[in-house]
C-alpha cells in the first residue's frame, strides 16, 4: 500500500502550488511589515518638520519728513503653537512735523 501511495502523483501539482503560495504569502507579509515601518518613519519626520517651522517676522520702522511708522515683529519659537490666545494690536503710526518742508515766511 505504501508503494502504491509513493507512485501516486495525482496531487503533486496542488502541493507545489501550496508551497508557492505559502512562500509568496510570507514574502508579502514581511514586505508589508517593512513598508509599514518606512511609512511611519516618514510621517514622523514630516510631523517634526512641521512643528519646527518658524513663522516669526520683523518689519523695520520707516520714517520720512512728514511721518514715521514704528516697526513690528512677531517671535514664534518652535513648538509654542497657540490658537486664538494672541490679541492683535494695531500698528502705531506717528506723524511728526518736518520743519525743513515748510517754506520760510
Amino acid at each position: 500500500m505504501f508503494a502504491k501511495l509513493w507512485k501516486d502523483e495525482a496531487g503533486v501539482i496542488s502541493v507545489e502550488y501550496l508551497f508557492l503560495v505559502t512562500i509568496v504569502g510570507l514574502g508579502l507579509v514581511i514586505g508589508f511589515s517593512t513598508l509599514e515601518g518606512a511609512i511611519n518613519v516618514e510621517y514622523t519626520e514630516l510631523a517634526r518638520a512641521i512643528l519646527a517651522l518658524n513663522q516669526g517676522y520683523s518689519v523695520a520702522s520707516q520714517s520720512g519728513c512728514k511721518g514715521a511708522k514704528t516697526g513690528s515683529s512677531v517671535s514664534d519659537a518652535a513648538g509654542t503653537a497657540s490658537f486664538g490666545s494672541a490679541v492683535p494690536t494695531p500698528p502705531t503710526i506717528s506723524v511728526t512735523y518736518c520743519a525743513s518742508a515748510v517754506p520760510a515766511p
